[in-house]
């Protein structure tokens, strides 16, 4: 079963009762990111997944740089 929701993802409220939280990176301000990071380790079950979605770029330095500012664009940090 999937459940997919949208809402303040720093109010999840659940303990241990989902296998896998996806959080989306590209759109997450950097001081949103520990606090959702919490909550959704507190809603994931022991031994489920965390997948925090990225933006992929090559391993060029202007290929980085241009994956940077693609998620600053997008209203997130640039993750690494």
């Amino acid at each position: 079963r999937i459940e997919l929701r949208r809402e303040d993802a720093s109010e999840l409220a659940e303990v241990d009762a989902f296998d896998l939280a996806w959080v989306p990176g590209p759109f997450l301000p950097e001081a949103a990111g520990p606090t959702i990071l919490t909550a959704a380790a507190r809603a994931v079950r022991p031994g489920g997944w965390i997948v925090f979605g990225l933006y992929a770029s090559a391993p060029e330095p202007l290929a980085v740089s241009l994956c940077d500012l693609r998620m600053v664009r997008s209203g997130g940090h640039p993750w690494t």
